[in-house]
């Protein structure tokens, strides 16, 4: 039987858990604060310069500029639109930016959640990407969030 070339459900969800030493609160931090979240976009290539602009409250907006690599189709803005914050334990968003890569209009939710646990704290993240989004879209966007994820460092006390 021929691929359509479109994602199963179990594709599209992407759920990523990462197990800290540090309060979760630290965890919080380096999602919500300017200065911490130079780990989302590719520090190695981005301008240290570049802002990112946090509103971290429902209705609030988060963005910033993502490079992948030096070709100029990687290099977009990203963010999202926040929905839920509930300080230290959850931020719910929708993933996309004005101008940029998602495009809001296609209100993906994403989720992040931290929680307490026997070595400190658990981060949990989960985003379920659109229906018409093609195999290869999804398998770059769940390597992009795990890569992105693997470069998370707690913010500082």
């Amino acid at each position: 039987m021929a691929s359509s070339g479109v994602a199963s459900d179990v594709d599209r969800q992407i759920i990523i858990v990462r197990d800290y030493t540090v309060p979760r609160e630290q965890l919080y931090k380096a999602w919500t604060e300017p200065a911490y979240l130079w780990w989302f976009f590719n520090p190695d290539i981005t301008p240290k310069d570049e802002p990112v602009i946090i509103d971290v409250r429902p209705g609030g907006v988060w963005r910033q500029r993502v490079m992948l690599d030096y070709d100029p189709k990687n290099d977009y803005l990203t963010g999202g639109v926040y929905k839920t914050v509930e300080p230290s334990s959850r931020l719910v968003f929708t993933w996309g930016a004005e101008g940029g890569t998602p495009k809001l209009e296609e209100n993906i939710e994403a989720e992040v959640k931290f929680e307490d646990s026997e070595s400190g704290s658990r981060m949990t993240f989960s985003v379920r990407l659109p229906d018409d989004w093609n195999v290869d879209v999804v398998k770059g966007t769940r390597l992009g969030w795990e890569m992105a994820l693997d470069r998370f460092r707690p913010a500082a006390a």
